[in-house]
């Protein structure tokens, strides 16, 4: 199951990664071509954009840290380092849960402590 979470994760990362640098290119295409035409049209272009920016970097990281977190998690698992797992666990589905704000482990829920637990009954045969 947390095999096919990180497959799905490196798509959706892909997906994102590849999907907003064209149509981030074709932008700064309009955005160039009417500098010298229209101001209003460029500067809500060009808002618009580093709006686009600031909401694309903050997936990017997002995606980043949860398939970093994740990858960290099934390598412990893997290993049978319960510890590591219990922490890393707790990070991936806090960022899962909350985004990047959550990235300290916080914010879990019971439900998320019993999947950590199921995880870590099941990798290390307890």
């Amino acid at each position: 199951m947390l095999e096919n979470q990180l497959f799905s994760l490196k798509i959706t990362l892909n997906s994102i990664l590849y999907g907003f640098v064209p149509f981030y290119l074709v932008a700064i295409g309009v955005l160039w071509k009417t500098v010298f035409y229209y101001y209003e049209l460029t500067s809500f272009l060009l808002v618009g954009c580093l709006i686009g920016i600031f909401f694309y970097a903050y997936f990017l990281l997002k995606y980043f840290l949860t398939l970093k977190t994740l990858k960290n998690y099934l390598k412990a698992l893997k290993s049978k380092e319960a510890q590591q797992a219990l922490t890393y666990g707790r990070i991936y589905y806090s960022v899962k849960r909350k985004g990047l704000f959550a990235a300290d482990g916080s914010g879990l829920t019971s439900q998320d402590e019993n999947a950590i637990h199921n995880d870590i009954s099941v990798y290390l045969n307890i």
